[in-house]
């Protein structure tokens, strides 16, 4: 795992939900589809690797709905949407 500074990305944690986690933006500003950020006192960075227990357990968080997803923007996404793009993950 990495970690960042949370100020640097822009990232907030907001809500009441268990967990925050956040699409990531490459440099020509695509969505990043090898990993996803979990935001905390910093920011950390799970890789797509389905033997990750992090990951399996962002997976689980968002299919449940006990965790929020931010777009690589910033903006929350809805349940529905935060499901559908955990869907479409190895």
């Amino acid at each position: 795992m990495y970690a960042c500074d949370n100020k640097q990305l822009g990232c907030i944690r907001f809500g009441t939900l268990t967990q925050m986690y956040k699409q990531i933006k490459n440099l020509n500003g695509t969505v990043n589809n090898f990993c996803i950020f979990l935001i905390k006192e910093g920011t950390i960075c799970i890789p797509f690797d389905p033997d990750n227990t992090d990951y399996a357990r962002f997976k689980k968080e968002i299919n449940e709905g006990t965790a929020d997803l931010q777009d690589a923007d910033g903006n929350p996404m809805t349940s529905d949407a935060a499901k559908a793009f955990v869907a479409t993950l190895p």
